[in-house]
């Protein structure tokens, strides 16, 4: 007997029909429908195997997509990080502005301030707190801790005098006035760089010693 298959599924499921009904096969037909199974399990696998494929290149394909992704991404935060020559970074302060706490152009918290001096005078010294003082404006304040009058005078040097041991008042750049025993003064000069001499201009007292070097640097 000969049995022609037209599908192969057809075929394997037609045999268990034909062996329940008590059918017999000869080893021909038992040859193609062996032959039918095989192909049927080889499509089966077929399948299979395209549709890993197709599953594995959709893997590939993702991955290639987030590698592209990510060499833009870096690309751009490439851009926004380098900054073109002379352009100052974000969050940072030029060299030298008044922000940065350095450079030859950060300013001092104290430049353009009055410096402040104070000075004990008695029988017969001039004792000034300092003995160098930045260049600008200087407040001297005096104080009269002796038991006699004394004056405070500046002047710079080398002092110009009427006669030995006597200085020419008018040439002092300031004065603080007659001082009684306790009493104190103030004055403020600008002064430049150099060397100056704090002293008092009562009769006698300059030639007595009371006078002192002062420096403004």
């Amino acid at each position: 007997m000969t049995v022609e298959l037209k599908d192969p599924e057809q075929a394997a499921a037609s045999e268990p029909e034909a062996i329940e009904g008590g059918a017999k096969l000869d080893e021909a037909d038992r040859a193609l429908l062996a032959d039918a199974k095989r192909q049927l399990e080889r499509h089966k696998r077929d399948a299979r195997t395209a549709e890993l494929f197709a599953f594995f290149a959709s893997l590939v394909a993702i991955a290639a997509l987030l590698a592209v992704a990510f060499k833009l991404d870096d690309q751009s935060n490439s851009g926004q990080i380098s900054a073109a020559p002379g352009a100052t970074p974000q969050g940072t302060m030029p060299a030298g502005s008044p922000m940065s706490g350095g450079g030859p152009a950060a300013a001092s918290p104290s430049a353009g301030a009055t410096k402040t001096v104070s000075i004990q005078l008695g029988e017969m010294f001039v004792k000034p707190n300092v003995s160098t003082v930045a260049a600008g404006k200087v407040t001297f304040v005096a104080h009269n801790s002796g038991k006699m009058t004394h004056e405070l005078m500046v002047e710079r040097s080398p002092i110009k005098v009427d006669a030995p041991g006597q200085p020419n008042e008018d040439a002092a750049l300031g004065m603080v006035p007659d001082m009684a025993p306790g009493e104190s003064g103030r004055m403020t000069l600008n002064l430049r760089p150099g060397t100056y001499e704090l002293f008092c201009n009562i009769p006698g007292h300059y030639a007595a010693g009371q006078h002192v070097t002062f420096t403004v640097q």
